[in-house]
């Protein structure tokens, strides 16, 4: 926006035809297509023709901007030719082969094109707006997979909106699952969707789909005094379904930008007080987050509103009771956000100028002889995480030193200091998953579903607990009380198939699993899964005779119970599915393989 300020700053004797053409991009990439034309009409050398031509071409075929008034004979001597042709899916293949050459850079198995499905009679219609006006140009596109997605990972047409911001998209493809949005960044910054960009439908239950966007959450107050957080909140698409987190972040390049102190508020609360202790509580540092090569760098354990500093606050908008309803705060920045200078800590204490010089041993006495909130956040991380340095990989580090009863230990203490705060129950959670004490972890989602009985991220994680404890058919009922059918296929599809619950599965993955010969010889397997007897199931399976079939049981075995697969890494075991899935000579072992990881974008 400042180059095209500076541009728009030249006058008759300052500006060229490089500086118009210039101009035109500009124009385009703001949708102001009628700035594009008037940039283009002040080009008259033959040196931009070609160029010329493609940028009218594109806004009259694609965008659909009527050019008989710019005398635009070129375009009209084409015109005819392209008519004649479809050119709907240009962009989506160019998008789709950029994605695959991205991608074997990287990974030669995710370099193959997506399987794509058949065409059929069916259409869906919808418009796109922002404040209640239609956004004309912008691209809706088929999705033929779940999980998280640009238009850079679908095969399938992007379709322009007309000047009213509507849109039809028709003969869509038997494997439709619903629609996304590609819209430019810039027009939607400042704004929120009270949906996802993208949206699963039943394309027999719903044939019209509208992209609404409208002005964001924001602070329409916020002060501080006394250590207590005064705020009002401004939402115009407030409910009472709806809930908020205000989050306070670093502002100082310094320290992980990862790092953040949340605090839940419910809808009835627009306006009201935190006290900072109450938001520090519920903050972490990123070394949770293992992402940085120096694992143990004290930049990663300076949490946020532990020392004096400038702080960037956001509230953010959440569904609690549905999980497919997504609401950004301004997409992709901190726009949003209002920067208040926080008193705390003058200077980092002893031991964290300890662990900057990693003096590891030291630092890790003198928290645990100056215990505070602080203190023991960071004992609890260094024993959870490590504390020792046992390899420098490329990007991260092998850290030794793991002793999580000790975390355990320091944050129990917190929480018996401190007081049952959610993040400190969840960390604790945590903890006690990854160290396969489900009975505990279950029982501190109970607690925590008491305070939130809304969360359904809650509901989820204690239902998979009961099951890796072994009690299978009290997880999968808990989940059918508590969760929508929609996100157990999303989960648990896996395990439909272990134990052959085949009045639980999506319908694609029993139509493949039915085609599937001897299946019925698995029964013992199937009963043993439904029985919780995990170990004993791994153990029959192992015993059996090497086939396609028992493969597929050994990969979804080993994706459903990771705890028990102790040998593999994630990336080892991914790498492995994808290869297995790709290779398996029994048609219906891949598709089914494929179907299930479909909504994690594996294939």
């Amino acid at each position: 926006m400042v180059a095209f300020e500076i541009i728009k700053g030249f006058d008759e004797t300052t500006i060229n035809e490089d500086v118009q053409m210039i101009k035109a991009g500009m124009s385009l990439g703001l949708y102001d297509f009628k700035g594009v034309l008037e940039s283009l009409s002040n080009v008259k050398s033959d040196i931009y023709d070609e160029t010329k031509e493609n940028l009218y071409y594109f806004l009259g075929h694609f965008i659909g901007i009527e050019l008989t008034d710019y005398n635009v004979e070129s375009f009209k001597a084409r015109k005819n030719y392209y008519e004649k042709k479809d050119f709907s899916g240009e962009f989506s293949h160019l998008f789709g082969n950029i994605f695959r050459l991205n991608a074997e850079s990287q990974n030669h198995s995710l370099a193959q094109p997506r399987e794509s499905g058949l065409q059929t009679d069916d259409s869906i219609t919808g418009r796109v707006t922002i404040n209640d006006q239609p956004v004309h140009g912008t691209f809706v596109y088929e999705k033929n997979f779940k999980g998280m997605s640009g238009i850079t990972t679908t095969s399938y047409n992007l379709i322009p909106t007309d000047e009213n911001g509507e849109f039809i998209i028709q003969n869509i493809h038997d494997d439709f699952l619903g629609i996304g949005l590609a819209i430019p960044w810039h027009m939607i910054h400042d704004k929120q969707l009270d949906r996802e960009f993208y949206s699963f439908l039943d394309i027999t239950n719903e044939i019209n789909f509208n992209f609404d966007f409208h002005e964001a959450v924001k602070f329409k107050s916020l002060s501080l005094k006394d250590d207590v957080l005064y705020y009002e909140i401004m939402d115009p698409l407030h409910s009472d379904e709806r809930s908020y987190y205000i989050t306070a972040k670093h502002t100082n390049p310094a320290y992980d930008n990862n790092s953040r102190a949340s605090y839940q508020i419910k809808s009835n609360q627009l306006k009201g007080s935190i006290p900072l202790d109450a938001l520090r509580l519920n903050s972490n540092f990123s070394f949770e987050f293992t992402s940085s090569a120096n694992e143990l760098e004290i930049s990663r354990f300076i949490e946020p509103l532990y020392l004096t500093d400038t702080f960037a606050f956001t509230v953010t908008p959440y569904f609690p009771n549905e999980s497919d309803r997504y609401v950004s705060n301004g997409f992709f920045t901190d726009a949003l956000s209002e920067l208040m200078i926080i008193k705390g800590q003058e200077t980092i204490s002893k031991g964290d100028e300890l662990l900057s010089k990693s003096r590891i041993d030291e630092a890790i006495s003198w928290y645990d002889e100056n215990r505070s909130l602080h203190s023991l956040k960071i004992l609890s991380s260094l024993y959870r995480k490590g504390n020792t340095v046992e390899e420098d990989l490329e990007f991260s580090q092998k850290l030794g030193g793991i002793d999580i009863s000790k975390s355990i230990y320091y944050t129990k203490l917190m929480i018996s200091e401190y007081g049952e705060e959610e993040n400190l129950l969840w960390n604790l959670s945590n903890i006690y998953k990854e160290n396969q004490d489900f009975k505990e972890e279950s029982e501190i989602y109970e607690k925590l579903i008491l305070v939130s009985p809304e969360n359904i991220y809650l509901h989820e994680a204690y239902a998979i607990s009961l099951i890796n404890q072994g009690r299978f058919s009290e997880g999968m009922d808990y989940l059918a009380d508590h969760i929508s059918e929609s996100r157990r296929l999303y989960m648990l599809n896996n395990y439909f198939v272990l134990a052959n619950l085949t009045e639980n599965m999506d319908d694609a993955i029993l139509k493949h699993l039915m085609s599937i010969e001897g299946v019925q010889y698995y029964s013992d397997f199937h009963e043993l899964i439904r029985n919780g007897a995990y170990q004993e199931a791994k153990s029959w399976l192992d015993s059996q005779q090497e086939s396609e079939l028992n493969q597929m049981y050994q990969l979804l075995f080993d994706d459903a119970f990771k705890h028990l697969n102790t040998k593999m890494t994630y990336d080892d075991f991914f790498n492995k599915y994808i290869e297995a899935a790709r290779t398996m000579k029994t048609d219906s072992i891949s598709k089914l393989l494929k179907e299930i990881k479909r909504y994690h974008n594996w294939f």
